[in-house]
């Protein structure tokens, strides 16, 4: 319900162009909740950072270097739900954010990797579909590069 109403308020925020407000969302979200030592606090802070991602659409390039880096942090987390909820989190903002999210590609890359080798099922499994968005996205950009050169 939470992911809901930020999705709902910061829509609002982007079609109103105010996005200094955003931004004030976005931060309270990371410093309250994503890097919160309460894991559940944590995991609601994701979902939130992503239900974000989604409602700024094609503006979320302006907010990636807000967004990536603590939902990176979430990837080392102790517990694993917060892993797993940091690898939902990001799949959600890569779909948004997609070539916006090659600015953080290496970073992406070996947590992604790390994860794929993690002992909860449930967090190599949601590495693993990250792994196919990337790979889809580099593929993609590669594709279309490759096009405009013939």
């Amino acid at each position: 319900m939470a992911a809901l109403e930020v999705e709902r308020i910061v829509r609002e925020l982007v079609n109103k162009n105010d996005m200094k407000q955003v931004r004030k969302v976005i931060d309270m979200l990371v410093n309250n909740f994503v890097l919160s030592q309460n894991p559940n606090a944590k995991k609601g802070g994701l979902i939130g950072v992503a239900a974000a991602a989604i409602a700024l659409g094609k503006d979320i390039g302006l907010f990636v270097s807000e967004i990536v880096p603590p939902v990176l942090k979430s990837f080392s987390d102790v517990d694993c739900r917060v892993r797993y909820f940091g690898c939902e989190s990001m799949y959600n903002i890569a779909k948004v954010g997609r070539q916006s999210m090659l600015l953080f590609f290496k970073e992406i890359f070996d947590g992604v990797s790390k994860l794929i080798c993690d002992p909860d099922t449930h967090v190599k499994n949601g590495a693993e579909l990250l792994d196919r968005l990337i790979k889809r996205y580099c593929y993609g950009i590669q594709h279309i590069r490759c096009r405009s050169l013939c």
